[in-house]
């Protein structure tokens, strides 16, 4: 007889779906059938009751009972069910992707009743909601292929995969998108999830198809020709080496002279130097070229090309149609590999691997899949778990959090062969803040505290500054999005001080520092040494984002505008669909001090408005703080200085609170400049000499320099001191306002100096 709300909560639904009217005696049987009919039937007037109680303070009559059945009006409702499938059957591109969203979770989710008969409609029906779901993105994935809409395809297909993991189909199709974006890394890494989660539900290995393709991915199978500089010249991987046709016997007879010897007959025939260069190959790959030889083997190009030259003469190196040397054939790279010792393939694995780091710079990123694969190879786990785990940051970044996880769990694989020690121990704490930081990213707030929690003892033990700064970072987001915001702010307070001051590579882009960097920036961007960094510890994604975000700063800084917000629109695209909403919110931030400065003040509150709603959403306290300062800054431009003084007033105490002292003293200048909009002089005045005072310990001259006309303002308006006084400090704003090269602050301080020289004439 007992009622729970659960059950009025079933009884809406049922109906929804099931028909908008059923008998009484059906429903009464259907949730309250472990009962009599008699007290199935009172729970169902129970639960009219109950029902009634909750709905008609909202005016909300959507059940009608009469004497045999029950009645649902669907037309006050909006039934999520019923939409997906009206949008499901329309079929076009539009309405499936309406649809598919809708789609949040199995039907019901969390429905459980105490009901043998609820359970048995439930059930077929859930699964036919997931069928249906499963055809939508099918139909869907196929629509948007042929539209070219390629990142939302990879989206769908990435649904498709969270549905059901199995589907070895999309895997491949996943593999082969990536691939088709030139994100070779990301073709392999969704191999890897594919043969992962197959190994791990199913005990088997991918299909010969999915190994095929794979191979084809590996190898770079079908490559573009190379442009040959003439008919006498070949390359191999982009490096020249002499005509083959000149010099070398035709390689057709070659190769069936070496086919009569099952192919071992020529290796065996060959030069000590060709047989290292066939070596390397084989152990190489894909990525064998002439600079990873000359790296290995120390030799001059010279004798490397007269190796080249035996080996394609010998039938062993494969050449394109059109004569030109392009690498080694499958087969002969097995027997080779077969003919090689255990240690001599391990120490080819390793010095190769070691070559490819060297010679890999900035394009570190598109290597590690390599790189990690040789490493392991060679049996240097240590080696390879930081590509493995470079290799996850780049997945994130792009975000493809199910491949990233991937390698996460084959870097914690990897650690497991290690024996235990200090090295084992820091590389595991890297794993972890990582597996937290992913776990984090897809929404598992309970999965990433236990992670962190599980290596606070080894973090504290093995830990440096970057990991913990990482750690606590994520610890303060984690606390902040539970409503714990003491501890959040305490755990950003833990960082070692060196963490927050300058440079603060670790957890500000460059495009944050902009004002920081002012006088280090040039009209074309950041340094080349200043971009590396920002790759290295971003990803090339958001590192692009980055970029695109400091080069409209630096176009709007010379007053090209049209320039600057095309710039800040692509740092806004590269940003919008990554997982890390911390890009986004930095580009944002451009886009509203952009338009500031473009005298677009009011507009650009609606940036820093979206700004400060993504940092709140994240728990990132940081950027919670930024956007508060640069939002007052558009407040004092909007001629808003009250509300001004609120926002950054309480930007300067967040900063208090966080002992950050990054922006600090251009918040506190415009505090001081908002004051003064208020009629607050005297207190303008003692805030701009503290602004001025830390922005003359810190050495940033932009903020010193507004710090300072507020300063001459405000003695201009007590008439504390003489006009040539303040007119000294307005020119001393001015000149370092010109050496920035900052013409929004120097108009405005040219425009103060002429006030106050008419004040004086006066």
């Amino acid at each position: 007889m007992s009622l729970t709300l659960r059950k009025t909560e079933a009884l809406i639904a049922y109906l929804a779906v099931n028909g908008h009217s059923q008998q009484r005696e059906k429903l009464a049987t259907l949730l309250w059938g472990e009962t009599t009919q008699s007290n199935a039937l009172q729970s169902l007037r129970q639960a009219r009751l109950t029902l009634m109680r909750n709905l008609e303070p909202h005016k909300l009559p959507i059940l009608n009972f009469d004497r045999r059945e029950v009645h649902l009006d669907v037309t006050s409702l909006q039934v999520d069910a019923l939409e997906f499938e009206r949008l499901q059957e329309a079929g076009d591109q539009d309405s499936l992707a309406r649809a598919v969203a809708l789609y949040s979770g199995e039907f019901l989710a969390g429905m459980e009743i105490e009901s043998e008969a609820f359970e048995e409609w439930l059930l077929p029906i859930r699964a036919w909601y997931r069928e249906q779901m499963e055809a939508a993105l099918d139909r869907l994935l196929t629509l948007q292929e042929q539209a070219g809409a390629q990142e939302s395809s990879i989206r769908t297909a990435k649904r498709i995969l969270a549905l059901d993991p199995l589907r070895e189909d999309v895997h491949r199709w996943m593999m082969q998108a990536f691939a088709a974006a030139g994100q070779r890394t990301s073709a392999l890494a969704a191999y890897d999830a594919c043969r992962t989660v197959l190994r791990e539900q199913l005990d088997v290995e991918p299909e010969a198809e999915t190994e095929s393709l794979y191979q084809s991915i590996l190898l770079r199978a079908d490559p573009q020709p190379r442009t040959v500089k003439s008919a006498g010249e070949q390359r191999i991987n982009g490096t020249a080496v002499a005509s083959l046709a000149a010099e070398a016997p035709a390689t057709g007879e070659a190769a069936a002279a070496a086919g009569a010897g099952g192919g071992l007959a020529p290796i065996s025939n060959l030069t000590n130097a060709a047989l290292e260069v066939l070596q390397i190959a084989a152990v190489s790959g894909s990525l064998f070229s002439m600079g990873l030889l000359e790296a290995l083997t120390e030799r001059s190009p010279e004798r490397s090309r007269a190796s080249l030259r035996e080996l394609v003469a010998a039938g062993l190196f494969e050449t394109t149609a059109d004569g030109e040397a392009s690498s080694i054939g499958s087969s002969v790279r097995e027997r080779v590999l077969g003919q090689l010792l255990p240690s001599h393939r391990k120490h080819l694995h390793y010095a190769v691997a070691v070559a490819l780091e060297d010679q890999a710079g900035s394009d570190i990123y598109e290597q590690c899949y390599e790189i990690a694969g040789h490493f392991r190879a060679a049996g240097r786990w240590n080696l390879a778990v930081p590509h493995l785990l470079r290799l996850a940051k780049l997945e994130a970044d792009r975000g493809n959090l199910d491949l990233a996880e991937t390698q996460v769990r084959q870097a914690s694989a990897d650690l497991e062969l290690l024996p235990p020690g200090d090295a084992r121990g820091k590389l595991e704490v890297k794993v972890l803040v990582i597996a937290a930081e992913l776990a984090e990213l897809k929404g598992d707030l309970a999965r990433a505290e236990e992670i962190l929690a599980r290596k606070w003892p080894d973090l504290k033990r093995y830990g440096n500054s970057e990991l913990w700064i990482s750690y606590l970072l994520a610890r303060a987001r984690l606390r902040h999005r539970r409503g714990m915001v003491k501890q959040a702010y305490a755990a950003i307070r833990r960082m070692p001080r060196t963490c927050k001051g300058r440079p603060m590579q670790s957890h500000w882009l460059l495009a944050e520092r902009f004002a920081d960097l002012a006088d280090k920036i040039t009209g074309e961007g950041c340094n080349p040494a200043m971009m590396l960094e920002s790759h290295r510890l971003t990803g090339p994604r958001s590192s692009e984002a980055d970029a695109s975000a400091v080069q409209a700063l630096c176009h709007a800084k010379r007053e090209k505008f049209s320039a600057a917000y095309a710039a800040c629109a692509q740092a806004i695209r590269l940003s919008e669909n990554q997982p890390d909403t911390t890009c986004l919110t930095v580009s944002l931030q451009t886009q509203g001090i952009i338009q500031v400065w473009d005298g677009e003040a009011k507009v650009a509150l609606e940036a820093f408005d979206r700004a400060l709603s993504l940092a709140e959403a994240r728990g990132d306290l940081l950027r919670q703080y930024t956007s508060r300062g640069y939002r007052g800054f558009a407040l004092i431009n909007a001629g808003r200085a009250f509300e001004a003084k609120e926002e950054l007033a309480q930007a300067v105490n967040m900063s208090e609170k966080l002992h950050l002292p990054f922006m600090r003293a251009m918040f506190m200048a415009w505090l001081a400049e908002a004051l003064q909009g208020c009629g607050e002089n005297d207190r303008a005045l003692e805030v701009a000499r503290w602004a001025a005072r830390m922005a003359n310990e810190g050495n940033e001259p932009w903020a010193r320099s507004v710090a300072l006309r507020v300063m001459a303002q405000a003695l201009s308006v007590s008439n504390a001191e003489d006009g040539k006084f303040v007119d000294r400090i307005l020119r001393a704003a001015l000149e370092m306002q010109s050496s920035l090269g900052l013409p929004f602050e120097t108009a405005r301080t040219v425009d103060m100096r002429a006030e106050v020289s008419a004040a004086e004439l006066h």
